[in-house]
């Protein structure tokens, strides 16, 4: 059986003008920017978007297993706190795109 917790957590963000969370800033540092938003909904899993009024909808995976031997990733796992969890107030959402190369 596999263990959920330390497989990719697969997560999709959808940008608009509804959502639970609401953006206070928004900046490039490198790169063309993503169309201004007032709101971003978090996706679970493989949960459909319902994207009538998105002004765009990124879908990845948060993972850094790559930085990480299994014993770290293993603690990391243990001690991290889900998304969406009541007493989170503040987020950062970073956008980072992979080269053909993968990032290389």
């Amino acid at each position: 059986m596999t263990d959920r917790r330390t497989e990719p957590q697969s997560d999709g963000f959808i940008g608009g003008n509804e959502g639970e969370w609401a953006v206070v800033s928004q900046r490039s540092l490198l790169g063309p920017p993503i169309a201004a938003v007032s709101r971003v909904a978090m996706l679970s899993g493989n949960s459909q978007a319902d994207a009538a009024d998105a002004a765009w909808i990124l879908r990845g995976v948060a993972t850094n297993d790559r930085h990480t031997t299994r014993d770290e990733k293993r603690s990391l796992v243990e001690k991290q706190a889900p998304m969406g969890r009541p007493e989170a107030t503040r987020a950062a959402l970073i956008l980072l795109r992979k080269g053909q190369n993968g990032g290389r």
